[in-house]
Formats: structure tokens, C-alpha cells, sequence
């Protein structure tokens, strides 16, 4: 097996990884469990309290966030409470949770313009 149970939150909008998460306002919970996922439930996101965004993360105890964007405060954050980050993506999210279970996020089709791979 290649990863052991995970949550894993991604911000989205329309099906997809949000550009920014500080601004996005629904959150995609999954469970990766091996190579094998499901989407878990969608979470309202809105609240435009940072504070409030952390807490909707370790309410719903995610172990990763997959995202395009989000400010440095917002990860600093996150990080402090061990929660994982992999910023710079983008695409529809099952594609994109596939990706990331086969190791395969990290090519062009995934990545936004000007971003790199980043692991906190």
C-alpha cells in the first residue's frame, strides 16, 4: 500500500481546486485509505475569518490540503498544527486526488502557471 487512511480537504469551486483558498467558499472532504478514495462531504467554506477556516480543517481532523494558493498567514496556521499543505495545483478534484494517489501531481497538467511543488 502506498499511503495509509488520510483525510485530505481541498478547497473547490465548480468541481474543481479553488485559485485561492483564503476566498473559497466550499471545502471537499475526502478519505484516501491505500490506493483506494472517496469524496467523504462538501463543507461550507464562506467564513472570511481565517481562524474560523482553521477550525473547519481540524473540526473535520484533515491530515492534508491540496490547494492553489493561500497567504501566508492562512499557512502558517495550518502548519503549526501539523496539518500538511501541497499549494500550487489546480484541475477537477477527483482527477486531482487520483494524481496525487499514483504520485502523479507534480506535472504541468496539474500545476498553476508559475507554481511549484511545495510540502510543509
Amino acid at each position: 500500500m502506498l499511503y495509509i487512511y488520510m483525510k485530505i480537504a481541498i478547497p473547490v469551486n465548480d468541481n474543481k481546486i479553488s485559485s485561492v483558498m483564503d476566498f473559497s467558499n466550499r471545502l471537499s472532504i475526502s478519505k484516501v485509505n491505500g490506493n483506494e478514495w472517496e469524496i467523504l462531504k462538501g463543507v461550507d467554506f464562506s467564513n472570511e475569518n481565517l481562524k474560523i477556516k482553521l477550525q473547519v480543517l481540524l473540526d473535520n481532523n484533515i491530515d492534508l490540503v491540496i490547494c492553489g494558493v493561500l497567504s501566508n498567514y492562512l499557512s502558517e496556521m495550518i502548519i503549526k498544527q501539523n496539518i500538511k499543505i501541497l499549494s500550487g495545483f489546480c484541475g477537477p478534484i477527483e482527477e486531482v486526488i487520483q494524481a496525487y494517489i499514483n504520485n502523479k501531481l507534480c506535472i504541468k497538467k496539474y500545476m498553476l502557471p508559475g507554481c511549484r511543488k511545495k510540502i510543509n
